[in-house]
């Protein structure tokens, strides 16, 4: 049973709703964990044969991981010194399921995708943004190397403009993302963004999904594989535990900020 999603199915479009819009649909680990199984349930159903991932309500497709969800695992002492190990294993399998699947997978960006949003809507086969949204990768910001963002991006942006947005943690526009490639279209209202998502839907729709699926292997083959090290090492660390135990403790305050 999914927690903090939304899992639908209709006339073969699973539509999964990130829905945890009191933290701006910000990833915990079971948010990790219910994604993984909606995609690994849209990946067997045979009705499905195509996947569009979003956000509930239209401030926020996702601001990123829970910093609040790591605070508490940092406090727990059966969990704090395997925390680097469960969080890359929760995101780890998020990330490349969307990746490999056969089913294509479509970013349907209602609003900010900073963090883990920014990273879905890389993996993803598309991405869709309204105008308004950003995109960003905070992760070292609060001392986290992500290896996934800085895997995958050299290859639809290129190396400099990798290093510029994932070493500086900026805010990128959707319509900059579009401009140099890292995402697939930036359209200018929330009513546009459901008529351009339909509209792809349609026409990939007029292909076989058994042949897209191999076609999207085969372009995924020149992607290296992952090395999570980096993740487990910098999540794990006593500085990375205490910026986040220190960042719940400014949110219950009033002091904290997504």
């Amino acid at each position: 049973m999914n927690r903090y999603l939304k899992y639908e199915v209709e006339d073969g479009v699973a539509r999964i709703t990130l829905d945890r819009p009191e933290r701006l649909n910000a990833f915990s680990i079971e948010l990790y964990e219910d994604l993984f199984w909606s995609l690994v349930q849209a990946e067997q159903d045979e009705a499905v044969e195509i996947v569009v991932i979003t956000g509930s309500r239209e401030r926020a497709f996702s601001s990123g991981g829970d910093l609040k969800d790591l605070a508490a695992m940092y406090q727990d002492p059966k969990r704090r010194a395997r925390v680097g190990y469960l969080f890359t294993h929760a995101t780890m399998n998020a990330f490349t399921q969307i990746e490999k699947m056969s089913k294509t997978v479509i970013a349907r960006i209602n609003g900010l995708a900073h963090g883990a949003g920014g990273i879905i809507a890389v993996f993803a086969d598309f991405a869709i943004a309204v105008q308004s949204a950003t995109i960003r990768f905070p992760e070292p910001c609060s001392g986290i190397a992500d290896p996934y963002a800085a895997s995958r991006l050299p290859f639809k942006i290129g190396m400099s403009k990798t290093k510029e947005i994932l070493l500086t943690g900026e805010a990128v526009t959707a319509e900059r993302a579009e401009a140099i490639g890292l995402i697939y279209k930036c359209v200018p209202s929330m009513e546009e963004l459901d008529i351009q998502v339909a509209s792809l839907v349609a026409r990939l729709r007029a292909t076989d999904t058994t042949a897209r699926g191999w076609v999207k292997e085969a372009a995924n083959s020149v992607f290296p594989a992952l090395d999570p090290t980096c993740q487990i090492v910098s999540v794990g660390s006593e500085s990375v535990g205490k910026a986040s135990i220190a960042f719940s403790q400014r949110h219950a305050s009033g002091r904290g900020h997504e």
